[in-house]
């Protein structure tokens, strides 16, 4: 079969990044696939990182760098190249409204000229953050695919919700499994971070306000005020202002029980970060799935979440974790402590079924199914 992505994909960061290239090296192992990455994925004005490239030299599939979602004259090209290929179908990860209209005004130009099927496969349905007419250009988007591809169970409601005349495909997120593990013991991980608390937090990836950092925090001097032995491991470069997370650690004292690595880290470093950690934290506001909670599953660990998105539904099913009764930092402090409580033991063998069950070959075999 012949696939054709649009996609980012290296040397772009950040988690779609890295989905779709796990998904392409699946789906290479047996079909022909065009990758159509970015020339530029965001324009600067509006891209709160430092640099929106990895900076690690690595071979990955081919790939040809043709799309600039906010350079109309890229769409035409980019169309061309894919009518070029005649592929089966052509898949498209959506994930934010801002790259509806390039998207849109590509399967336009297809559509008029070739029978190929359109495929979305959805990240994220409703955004996080606003976006100037993000609604209108997301459903306009979503009415012209002909399969819709969710990766978590929320997600696909919403999709059932807003398109029951569509035909949807109810996906999962994969487990990562791409990362070279190097046996890397907690007691070695903890004392690369000078971390001599037995207790280990972590929050690892991009912070924005939507992710609830904050909450974690305050969550932290409740659990400290009872027992010193917690510490906080926060990993991923800072969108937005800094200070607010500076300031709200030196306000309530908490210097000494938090350590911070304000930056992107690439995917040499990131089995340290899990290994000296006990439980991811996800504080979300908001949420639908995380690729965070997969890459906790990968390395053993369970999580603590809000009650939020997909979060509730899969730390239960599996129980490899706890969930707060609300979102508050109050109730995320239980939490934690519940989490505490619960056997470490099982929770690690209830990660191996997860990383079992969702496999990027289950994933791409499901999709081919179900649009063949």
């Amino acid at each position: 079969m012949k696939i054709a992505i649009i996609t980012p994909f290296y040397p772009f960061r950040g988690g779609i990044a890295k989905f779709s290239e796990a998904l392409c090296d699946e789906l290479a192992e047996k079909h022909k696939l065009l990758i159509i990455n970015f020339v530029m994925q965001y324009p600067k004005l509006i891209f709160p990182g430092k640099t929106q490239f990895e900076e690690t030299k690595r071979i990955v599939l081919p790939n040809k760098r043709v799309l600039t979602p906010y350079n109309p004259f890229t769409f035409i090209p980019t169309a061309k190249k894919i009518l070029n290929f005649n592929p089966d179908f052509l898949l498209i990860p959506y994930w934010i409204p801002f790259f509806s209209i390039s998207d849109s005004c590509i399967i336009d130009y297809i559509k008029k000229r070739s029978n190929i099927k359109i495929a979305l496969l959805v990240h994220n349905f409703e955004a996080h953050e606003n976006w100037f007419l993000g609604k209108y250009f997301t459903e306009k988007l979503f009415h012209k695919a002909d399969f819709i591809i969710s990766l978590s169970d929320n997600v696909y409601h919403s999709l059932n919700l807003a398109f029951p005349k569509k035909s949807l495909i109810k996906g999962f997120h994969p487990v990562y499994d791409y990362l070279n593990k190097k046996k890397i013991t907690s007691e070695f991980a903890r004392s690369k971070f000078k971390i001599l608390e037995k207790k280990v937090i972590l929050f690892f990836g991009y912070i924005k306000n939507y992710k609830g950092l904050d909450i974690l925090i305050k969550a932290l001097q409740i659990l400290v005020k009872k027992d010193e032995n917690y510490h906080l491991l926060i990993v991923g470069e800072i969108y937005g202002n800094e200070n607010k997370y500076n300031n709200l650690i030196s306000e309530l004292k908490l210097k000494s029980h938090i350590t911070l690595i304000n930056r992107f880290v690439d995917d040499n470093e990131i089995e340290y970060f899990f290994r000296a950690s006990d439980l991811l934290a996800l504080p979300y506001r908001s949420a639908t799935q995380s690729g965070v909670l997969q890459l906790a599953a990968y390395f053993g660990i369970g999580a603590v979440a809000t009650p939020v998105g997909n979060f509730k539904k899969f730390l239960n099913e599996y129980s490899i974790g706890c969930v707060a009764e609300n979102i508050s930092p109050e109730a995320f402090a239980q939490a934690i402590e519940k989490y505490y409580l619960m056997d470490q033991k099982d929770i690690f063998l209830n990660t191996l079924k997860i990383r079992e069950k969702y496999t990027w070959k289950n994933l791409a075999e499901l999709i081919l199914e179900k649009i063949n």
